[in-house]
């Protein structure tokens, strides 16, 4: 609840800020997390979920998108619903926001990285999630693995997250392949 509030504040002034919409940007900042009360019940990340309630009761097509919008991989369609993703991002990023215990974000930064190692398996050179488990950084063996073929993996690695991670926001797959030729000269 005080995450919603914070992030009411911050729409609010934000909003105010840029000479949009404050308004709508509250209340989007208000029902953004409401699907998270039927994630047990709906197999579907729970800003969509509040996308759909809000639509079943009517409520503006501008407001639900800035509702649904606020992880990124729904568009934004204005920039009261860009204001309403950067509220709960501020409202996130701030030390002591997430609930998540030390031993809960261990397991979720592993679980990340373990998914690129199954897919990847002898190629990976190194794996590393970083950004707070927000991104995957793999180092890749350029001797087993080509240009098209990392493409693909990163792709095959994406879909595995959506379909098997629990986590906040997005995780951005970086693949990297490198080369190098190097002579010493003596």
């Amino acid at each position: 609840m005080s995450h919603t509030i914070e992030m009411m504040r911050v729409g609010e002034v934000l909003a105010a800020e840029v000479g949009a919409d404050v308004g709508l940007v509250k209340r989007a900042c208000l029902l953004h997390d409401v699907g998270k009360v039927l994630t047990h019940k709906i197999d579907s990340p729970h800003h969509h979920i509040s996308g759909q309630v809000a639509r079943k009761y009517g409520l503006d097509d501008k407001l639900v998108n800035a509702i649904e919008a606020h992880h990124l991989d729904i568009e934004p369609q204005s920039v009261e619903a860009v204001l309403v993703y950067i509220a709960d991002a501020i409202s996130g990023a701030r030390p002591g926001a997430r609930k998540d215990s030390y031993e809960q974000y261990i397991q979720r930064i592993e679980s990340l990285e373990n998914v690129a190692k199954e897919l990847g398996g002898d190629r990976l050179e190194e794996v590393f999630a970083i950004k707070a488990g927000r991104e995957l950084r793999i180092i890749v063996k350029p001797a087993l693995i080509s240009d098209d073929e990392m493409t693909v993996l990163a792709k095959d690695i994406a879909q595995s997250i959506e379909k098997t991670q629990n986590y906040p926001g997005n995780v951005e797959v970086t693949i990297i392949r490198e080369t190098r030729a190097v002579e010493v000269a003596r």
